[in-house]
């Protein structure tokens, strides 16, 4: 498995001779979480749950996450807390009590500004989805992703060859992304700290909006724009797809997966672009999204920014116009020509790209990769 993470330091190793555990929370997607779990299931490690989540058939009453009376955190090596689930307010007890033996994992996929709180300090390791190489990060941050599940890759796991494809960009976003919603954060400025109780930030430059005035009259000159979309009232009618649906908080739609499939590329634009505090260079702070994920998955060509140029970091790194296509938003016009005078790369794209994420972010690299980064050995 390819890794780049050796550059940063590991703490003392630990041997996995105790599971591990997930604190867990009904009716709440905690992807990050699922991606893991699923990964270290397959590979025999055993885990817990303060509760029994994610049903993994409608019929039967069998999850990944299963609750066991007599194993607390404290007969664990590693306590495990999802950001969708979990809040600085609302903390297991005890979590973090004087004598545990126990690695605090806090897997974070927070949108926008990176959060200071100093309760999250308390955390040994804060894996964070939308992690940029030029900003500063509290020390216990690392690079994560949101990555692939294994319901993601079973709505993908049989995709068409490329020139049976339909020649045109889908994008589907439900959400345009120009407002955030903070509650009890800590944002940095170069000032300080602003202490947020609860706030309403209207964000200017958000890339679906940049791309849909500057990129998609551009693109559509040589590929049409597919914009079909899901609508969240629209639940799937099969009783797997429907469970799906509902576990995912309305994000599962088999006719999505099914066009995506069938489209030469995707548009998976999201988050904001923001001025380096440091440089004034343009930043891309938020990014991550399952659409991405799902993307590369289903073959298509991924399209976002250029990740190098805007400071996107993953433990793993794609390469641009090899494994997606990254636009460089200060001259838009040099990607519609690139395609233009080359569409033979889009089928290379779309190969190299599905195999990349599939190696690098399914569930078991997903797994060692989490394990490493604790400095937990495993064999």
């Amino acid at each position: 498995m390819n890794n780049d993470m050796s550059a940063f330091p590991l703490p003392i190793k630990y041997s996995l001779d105790r599971p591990l555990f997930f604190y867990c929370k009904a009716n709440i997607f905690s992807h990050l979480s699922i991606c893991l779990a699923e990964g270290l299931k397959e590979l025999g490690i055993p885990f817990y749950s303060n509760i029994n989540y994610w049903q993994i058939h409608p019929d039967r009453e069998k999850y990944l996450f299963c609750t066991d009376k007599s194993v607390m955190p404290d007969d664990c090596c590693v306590v495990v807390l999802d950001k969708t689930s979990w809040y600085s307010d609302s903390y297991p007890e005890n979590l973090f009590h004087p004598n545990r033996k126990y690695i605090t994992v806090y897997l974070d996929d927070m949108d926008g500004f990176t959060i200071w709180n100093p309760d999250l300090n308390n955390f040994d390791f804060r894996l964070r989805s939308h992690y940029n190489s030029k900003t500063e990060y509290p020390l216990n941050c690392r690079p994560w992703v949101f990555g692939l599940s294994n319901r993601i890759l079973r709505e993908t796991s049989s995709t068409y060859t490329f020139s049976e494809r339909k020649r045109h960009l889908l994008v589907n976003f439900r959400v345009n992304h120009q407002r955030l919603r903070y509650f009890s954060s800590l944002l940095k400025l170069d000032q300080g700290f602003i202490e947020v109780d609860n706030a309403l930030v209207i964000l200017d430059r958000p890339l679906r909006q940049i791309i849909n005035e500057h990129f998609l009259p551009l693109i559509h000159e040589i590929m049409p724009i597919n914009s079909t979309i899901e609508y969240f009232d629209n639940p799937p009618s099969d009783s797997y797809h429907y469970l799906q649906w509902l576990q995912t908080g309305k994000r599962h739609y088999p006719n999505y997966y099914k066009r995506l499939k069938e489209s030469v590329a995707c548009a998976c634009f999201g988050g904001y672009i923001t001025p380096s505090y440091a440089t004034g260079e343009s930043l891309v702070e938020w990014w991550d999204s399952w659409r991405f994920w799902e993307s590369l998955a289903a073959g298509c060509v991924t399209f976002h920014v250029d990740f190098q140029k805007y400071g996107i970091q993953l433990p793993v790194m794609p390469e641009n116009w090899r494994h997606y296509i990254g636009i460089d938003l200060e001259n838009i016009q040099d990607t519609v020509a690139r395609i233009a005078g080359d569409p033979g790369v889009l089928a290379s794209i779309s190969s190299s790209g599905r195999q990349w994420a599939i190696d690098n972010y399914g569930p078991v690299p997903t797994a060692l990769r989490f394990l490493e980064t604790l400095g937990v050995s495993y064999t």
